[in-house]
This record gives structure tokens, sequence and C-alpha cells, in this order.
């Protein structure tokens, strides 16, 4: 009994490890991108009305 709960508890963190890698990666490749495309175009408008 012991054995396997040491054994949940390690493969437990494993999935928390890979859950929160998959999430990093998840944020880096769509928040990130998101983020920076809103900036560009909020800028793209600042500069097009200052322009105006």
């Amino acid at each position: 009994m012991h054995v396997f709960m040491l054994h949940f508890i390690l493969n437990l963190k494993k999935i928390i490890c890979t859950f929160s890698v998959s999430y990093d990666l998840l944020f880096i490749n769509i928040l990130i991108p998101i983020g920076c495309v809103r900036y560009q175009r909020a800028k793209a408008i600042i500069f097009w009305v200052s322009q105006h």
C-alpha cells in the first residue's frame, strides 16, 4: 500500500510537470503571438490617429 502511494505521488508529479510544460508551450505559442498582434494593431491605430 505504501509503495503504491509513493508510486502514485511520483506519477502525479510527472503528470503535473508534463501539464505545466505543455501549458507553458501553449502560452508561448498562442497567447504571446496574440498579445503581439494586438500590440502591433494598437500601435498602428495610435500611429494612424496621430497622423490624422
